[in-house]
């Protein structure tokens, strides 16, 4: 399980003994405090990736399991939801009331790339 909070820091829990008791067993520090998180999959690279949204209006990418930054994106205003979409399309939308629509790029890259809506 993976949460990210506004004391900037993103945790990872999973159970850490037998009676079911869950703990973090992970944690990192950011430069800012997180507002959403969601996840879609680089099926080309047969990759998980989490999108994170932050206080200071961008939305970086991460591989897992190493929680490896993969891109970050940067918006007008807060982004305030990331949503999966069909296949490598994933969206955001910010305080301002824009929707955007990325998607997700080789491994080479170090962004998405946008058509705004």
């Amino acid at each position: 399980m993976l949460s990210g909070s506004l004391d900037n820091t993103i945790k990872v829990w999973a159970s850490i003994d037998d009676e079911g008791n869950i703990g973090v067993i992970h944690e990192v520090k950011e430069e800012s405090g997180i507002i959403a998180l969601g996840g879609i999959e680089d099926a080309i690279a047969a990759k998980h990736i989490l999108l994170f949204s932050y206080k200071d209006n961008s939305v970086r990418l991460y591989e897992l399991p190493f929680l490896a930054e993969r891109g970050r994106i940067f918006s007008k205003a807060e982004v305030e939801t990331v949503q999966r979409g069909y296949g490598d399309l994933f969206f955001t939308g910010d305080a301002t009331g824009e929707v955007s629509v990325w998607k997700l790029l080789g491994e080479q890259t170090t962004a998405a790339e946008a058509a705004s809506t």
